[in-house]
């Protein structure tokens, strides 16, 4: 009996070690994997906010970019602005019809008279005509001009010059 029982100890004993070791397992399983969920849920968010960053990293330099841009672009219609007001032609015959085309027999706006000033808005035909200007054949384009009134028209670029012909 005593032989039966001494044996019989060892295997309850080692039944019960055995199921602690199991539980233990177990625990320690779901544990590791909890962390191991955990750390990957956070390294989600990481990600998703490093995304986020660049993201708006991206936007802000968008925005600088285009805020640049359009600073440049407000800087040179400026500076257009600027050389247009100060671009002046003069007359430098009697009678300058402007027109409304640039060609002869394009609708009369305005009349000028010898000196007098208009602004250039930066436009010329890509074509040249040959007119005969007091007894003088000229070939020259066509010049886009605002006059002082206001009126815009067209008027043959061998009327006009850059330098004031006294009268």
């Amino acid at each position: 009996m005593s032989e039966n029982k001494s044996g019989l100890l060892p295997r309850i004993e080692i039944i019960i070690i055995a199921v602690f070791f199991i539980g233990f397992l177990l625990w320690a399983m779901s544990r590791c994997n909890s962390t191991r969920a955990n750390y990957a849920a956070e390294d989600l968010e990481e990600v998703q906010a490093d995304s986020l960053m660049r993201a708006m990293n991206q936007a802000t330099i968008i925005e600088k970019a285009r805020k640049d841009s359009i600073t440049a672009a407000a800087k040179e219609l400026e500076a257009r602005t600027i050389r247009e007001r100060i671009t002046p032609l003069y007359t430098t015959v009697e009678k300058v019809n402007v027109r409304r085309e640039p060609k002869l027999t394009g609708a009369v706006v305005s009349r000028l008279e010898l000196g007098e000033e208009v602004t250039f808005l930066n436009e010329v035909t890509d074509f040249k005509q040959t007119i005969i200007i007091e007894e003088v054949e000229k070939t020259e384009p066509w010049i886009k001009v605002k006059t002082q009134a206001g009126r815009i028209g067209w008027v043959y670029g061998g009327t006009v010059s850059y330098y004031k012909v006294e009268n």
